[in-house]
């Protein structure tokens, strides 16, 4: 019964991690390309340049439209 509650632990954990990116599971199998970038929209909020640029990013992807009724909100921000 004690190994049941314990995967139930670390399965507990393990989504708070994903929940709150601290764990990006792709991110280790990222590293191997020498280019490196990040895919912002409006889904990903308010985003602090001023931290990101601190990574080792090469380059952002802003979404601008999805289909063609679709204007991302947080374009005109991100661009700036």
């Amino acid at each position: 019964m004690l190994g049941a509650a314990a995967v139930a632990l670390a399965m507990l954990v393990v989504a708070a991690l994903l929940f709150t990116g601290t764990l990006w599971p792709t991110r280790t199998a990222a590293l191997r390309y020498p280019v490196q970038g990040v895919d912002v929209s409006a889904y990903q909020g308010t985003i602090d340049w001023d931290i990101l640029a601190e990574e080792d990013i090469d380059f952002a992807w802003i979404k601008a439209t999805e289909g063609s009724s679709y204007q991302d909100p947080r374009f005109d921000d991100n661009w700036a």
